[in-house]
């Protein structure tokens, strides 16, 4: 996925949405990366155990995107959203993708760094019960 700034400032905004035009066979074929390659979070420990011992900040992982982020920014909010609206397979199937995606990287990320982290930022909604 790309990512812009628009004019060069101010935060960065995906710059096309890759899974827009895929229909629910194409989604269930789509080769997503594999975000839990240990070669994605390699130095992240010794990083962060330098910083952790060094420093006297708390040391924070941000930047774990919620399910829903990362299927609208994948298939652009409006598409994703009229999915929910009126194609619950293909939205419930890109949250699965992105899912199986994506927790193997968190785990991956939070197996190098958890000793040394103080706070784990999360858009996820949580609940009890």
């Amino acid at each position: 996925m790309r990512w812009q700034r628009a004019g060069g400032q101010g935060p960065f905004m995906p710059a096309g949405h890759p899974l827009a035009d895929l229909d629910r066979q194409d989604l269930a074929k789509y080769p997503f990366p594999d975000l839990g390659s240990a070669a994605r979070v390699a130095g992240l420990r010794e990083h962060a155990e330098r910083l952790h011992g060094e420093t006297p900040y708390a040391l924070v992982a941000d930047g774990l995107w919620s399910f829903l982020v990362g299927a609208y920014n994948l298939r652009g909010m409006a598409q994703f959203y009229m999915d929910m609206a009126s194609d619950e397979a293909m939205a419930l199937t890109l949250l699965d993708r992105f899912a199986e995606a994506y927790l193997p990287a968190v785990a991956a990320l939070l197996g190098e760094i958890g000793p040394y982290v103080e706070v784990v930022v999360s858009q996820q909604p949580l609940r009890s019960g």
